[in-house]
């Protein structure tokens, strides 16, 4: 029969051990906001991200001090940026049911997240995606110069303001110089695009 001392060795080595392996069991373990978050596809601006709701291909990216968008009673509005414009033309296509609206972010390379300004009407931001339904347009974010660091679009599939699991596209614009031009964007109202009106745009 073993002795209490070596029974008392045998409970504190087993104790040991246990909290080991459940320090070790516990990088194992996803944390809640991870498992709520959207389901990212990515890719680059030089092919369509498809992800299980709709696809997204990246056309142009333009980026400038200054925005002419529609006015009123059909008027055009010159806007200044308090830093910089950055549109981005993009082709969506929803795949299976109609998405409203389309959640669109630029992330800078240092993970700051700036949302699209919703301010304007042809804005893409306020698009309904029909499936099947290839529509091109722009979403337009507004970035202080100095922030300006190989953004990535992302766009995704949200339910009102409710994102958790939506299918998310992760598009790294790949832009080699984001220096503002001093030219205006014109921003267009978005186009429907079927068939070969697609492929011509290119």
């Amino acid at each position: 029969m073993s002795s209490p001392a070596v029974r008392r060795l045998w409970t504190i080595v087993a104790s040991v051990v246990l909290v080991v392996v459940i320090v070790f069991l516990q990088r194992f373990v996803v944390p809640e906001q991870d498992q709520l978050d959207p389901i990212p596809t990515s890719g680059t601006a030089d092919a369509a991200v498809a992800t299980d709701d709709f696809t997204a291909e990246v056309v142009e990216t333009g980026v400038s001090t200054a925005l002419e968008a529609a006015g009123p009673e059909g008027t055009t509005e010159r806007v200044e940026a308090n830093g910089a414009w950055v549109a981005v033309w993009v082709r969506v296509t929803a795949e299976h049911t109609t998405i409203d609206p389309m959640h669109a972010e630029l992330r800078m390379d240092d993970g700051t997240i700036y949302s699209e300004r919703g301010w304007f009407t042809d804005s893409l931001a306020r698009t309904d995606f029909s499936p099947g339904i290839t529509v091109y347009g722009a979403f337009v974010f507004e970035v202080p110069r100095d922030r300006l660091d190989r953004p990535a679009l992302l766009l995704t599939n949200a339910t009102g303001l409710d994102r958790r699991l939506g299918a998310q596209a992760d598009i790294d614009l790949a832009l080699t110089d984001p220096a503002p031009s001093d030219e205006p964007i014109a921003l267009l109202p978005p186009e429907v695009q079927m068939g070969d009106s697609a492929d011509a745009s290119e």
